[in-house]
């Protein structure tokens, strides 16, 4: 699941987000292996782009498996991460 608010920074060029993830990629869900993270980030629509935002988020797991890749900066461009 995840929650996501998004806030105007500068008219609708420029919108700033933070957001909360968990989720499991476990076979079977328990009590423990859900993992959760939090962070924030900002959006860019460029005209040249038409209305797909450019986005760089920053995330942070607040819990996580020791074995688990984590990948703190991510980059998209279009309406998903």
């Amino acid at each position: 699941g995840s929650a996501e608010l998004n806030f105007p920074i500068y008219q609708n060029m420029l919108r700033g987000v933070v957001f909360a993830d968990a989720g499991d990629v476990e076979n079977d869900v328990r009590f423990g292996t859900i993992r959760t993270s939090v962070g924030a980030g900002i959006r860019f629509t460029l005209p040249f782009l038409g209305p797909a935002p450019f986005a760089i988020d920053l995330g942070y797991p607040l819990v996580r498996n020791r074995h688990d890749e984590t990948q703190l900066i991510s980059f998209s461009l279009g309406l998903t991460r």
